[in-house]
């Protein structure tokens, strides 16, 4: 290579870079005068007057949004809407908004807000109730005061009922913060205490100062006074120095000092007047009494001789008064039919006839006989006259009689009525009667004890309420059939218990041991009430059958072995027809002449009588017939479903079983005592 090629190359290289500088050049001065072009043609000048002349100095003017330039106090900018923010050292920042018309009126006009000064006061002591004033107006209650102010110079006042007003006056700057803390100082005050009586002792929030009369410098705010004086009642007051009451005065009036009175009664509980205002008289009474004071007092109660004390309330001792009533007595004669017991509030004294002397308040009389229902009447006895009670006892069996319902529904929903008086007649039936038989002993019964006897024959339903205790009723209204007369009368004894009724039939362990005729308890009918129900109750004369005492069997009479039922049994009856075939529901056909159901028929129902073929030995008349054996046999009496024999439709027919069958039920009565 020559020594020429370098200096050929840098050449080439200086070259080139002259070109590019003035092509640079070239491009910034077509830029230039495109940007003048585009100024002239699109951007405008706005002056801002910023105002006050403190605000001028260190404001600052800054675009928001928008495209321009701001210049010291000229902007430069497209005309458009744009944002600008304003703001200056001690002085609000403000945003305003430059739109067309600002641009056309080419100037822009800004007054900046003075920040305001933050001022806070305290006092020493720091109290919660400080009245703070401004400039003599009142602004505020409260332990301090933090406000902002404009810049300005003002006065703080601070004032409190309790001490001095202090004041401090202050310059304030704006956005200055200034606290300051004013000194109080308490307000001293001046009391005088007068008394009548003189002398009395004074103390002053618990201290004791001396006796009245007397003078004495306080501190504000509230004081406690108590004013004493020996046999007075002590005085207490309140007072309070402020700064707008600095001097207080006051005269106290004593009064006689209160004296406790006890009084003690005899007897209590009475009613205890002391002039004519009710004491309670609930614990020892006691009232609070000025001494040396006159009082009358007054304690009465019924049965007593009222009692009046006068007393005074005497000083430094104990007050008691003592009231002893004297009980009253009035005579009071007691008889009754028949002969009784008296007692007399509870207290057994004798028997009637008697003459009693006793209190003349309530006194509550009772006169009672075994078999008798007690009486009870309430007397008061009159010391001036002679008070009579007399009372005409009646009997239990009586009162039951008259008081006791004529149907009755039993707790498992059982229909009952009541024979209050079962009369005479004739059971079985007599030698030579059509279709008798030897077992149908002719006997003279008197019935006397009234009995309630179930409406209808025992059903499912209410039978299964026995065995499960609590099932409700299922709608099976027919007879329970197939039950052993054990099964029956064990469902009787349940029934009366269920009642609190004593039952009738007794058991040893799962042994039957006997009847008792006394208990008032559930029990089966006995043969002779089950034949009076079915052929002489409500009628005037007896009849063979439950209808009457024609052979033929009128319509709707019961449910009987009928036409529909001929396919079903060895016998019926021709041309009648009951419309049931076999069991029916209790109740469907016509009741007898005393409203009882189904005795002609539906079911053969157990008794309570045992079953034998021996004749009774009761004698002419046999009076509420009663079995109380153990025998295993039971009578078995009335028609069933399966009846078409005239002879087992007749009320005096009779078997006996030891176990039922398909077509024995049962029926409820029991004794009305």
């Amino acid at each position: 290579m020559s020594r020429l090629d370098p200096l050929l190359h840098e050449a080439q290289s200086r070259t080139r870079r002259n070109r590019a500088i003035i092509i640079s050049s070239v491009v910034l001065v077509i830029f230039v005068v495109v940007f003048v072009s585009l100024a002239i043609i699109y951007l405008d000048r706005l002056k801002i007057e910023v105002a006050p002349k403190a605000a001028i100095e260190g404001a600052d003017i800054e675009m928001l949004n928008g495209m321009g330039l701001v210049l010291g106090d000229n902007l430069i900018a497209i005309k458009d809407d744009l944002t600008l923010r304003i703001a200056s050292p001690g002085f609000r920042s403000q945003e305003l908004t430059v739109a067309d018309a600002t641009w056309r009126r080419g100037r822009l006009d800004v007054v900046l807000v003075p920040l305001p000064a933050e001022l806070t006061a305290r006092t020493n002591p720091e109290l919660p109730d400080v009245r703070w004033y401004l400039d003599d107006v009142f602004v505020a209650q409260s332990p301090g005061l933090n406000v902002e102010l404009k810049p300005g110079d003002y006065t703080i006042r601070a004032q409190h009922r309790n001490f001095e007003p202090a004041s401090v006056a202050v310059s304030l700057d704006r956005a200055e913060s200034h606290s300051l803390s004013l000194e109080l100082v308490p307000v001293q005050g001046t009391v005088e205490i007068s008394s009548e009586p003189t002398g009395a002792s004074v103390m002053l929030d618990s201290v004791a100062v001396g006796e009245t009369p007397l003078k004495l410098d306080v501190d504000s705010g509230p004081h406690d006074i108590d004013i004493s004086y020996p046999h007075y009642a002590t005085r207490t007051d309140t007072i309070t120095v402020t700064s707008e009451n600095r001097q207080i005065s006051r005269h106290y009036e004593l009064v006689p000092a209160n004296q406790k009175v006890v009084f003690s009664l005899t007897p209590e509980d009475g009613l205890l007047t002391l002039d004519r205002v009710v004491i309670p008289t609930q614990r020892q009474p006691s009232v609070s009494l000025a001494v040396n004071s006159r009082h009358l007092v007054e304690y009465s109660k019924p049965g007593f001789r009222t009692q009046r004390v006068e007393f005074t309330v005497m000083p430094d001792s104990t007050n008691e008064v003592a009231l002893t009533l004297q009980p009253i007595y009035g005579t009071v004669n007691v008889r009754s039919d028949p002969t009784a017991e008296v007692s007399v509030n509870g207290s057994l004294i004798g028997r009637t006839p008697m003459q009693l002397k006793l209190q003349a308040i309530p006194q509550t009389v009772t006169l009672s006989r075994s078999g008798y229902v007690s009486q009870t009447r309430t007397v008061t006895p009159d010391e001036q006259l002679t008070k009579e009670v007399s009372v005409e006892l009646v009997s239990e069996q009586a009162h039951r009689l008259s008081t006791s319902p004529d149907d009755l529904v039993n707790s498992i929903g059982m229909e009952l009525k009541l024979f209050k008086k079962p009369d005479a007649f004739r059971m079985g039936s007599a030698r030579g009667e059509p279709d008798g038989r030897p077992n149908e002993f002719a006997r003279q019964i008197q019935l006397t004890r009234p009995f309630y006897a179930g409406v209808y024959e025992v059903t499912v339903d209410e039978y299964q309420q026995f065995g499960a205790p609590g099932q409700t009723a299922a709608g099976n209204r027919k007879p329970m059939t197939g039950v052993s007369w054990l099964a029956a009368v064990k469902f009787c004894n349940w029934l009366s218990d269920k009642e609190d009724l004593k039952p009738v039939y007794q058991f040893s362990g799962d042994a039957f041991t006997g009847s008792e005729a006394g208990a008032d308890g559930y029990r089966l009918l006995t043969e002779a009430e089950w034949e009076w129900l079915a052929r002489k109750a409500g009628r005037v004369q007896q009849t063979t059958f439950p209808w009457g005492n024609r052979t033929t069997i009128p319509a709707n009479t019961g449910n009987l072995a009928d036409e529909s039922a001929r396919t079903m049994v060895a016998r019926y009856i021709p041309q009648y027809n009951d419309g049931q075939s076999g069991l029916s529901e209790t109740g469907m056909f016509q009741s007898n002449p005393v409203g009882i159901h189904d005795l002609a028929g539906n079911a053969s129902e157990w008794t309570h009588d045992s079953y034998t073929h021996a004749r009774p030995t009761g004698g002419d008349v046999e009076v509420n017939p009663f079995d109380q054996s153990a025998a295993r046999w039971r009578t078995i009496k009335g028609a069933n479903f399966q009846s078409a024999r005239l002879r087992e439709l007749r009320v005096a027919f009779r078997r006996g079983s030891a176990m039922g069958d398909a077509t024995v039920g049962f029926r409820v009565a029991r004794y009305l005592y």
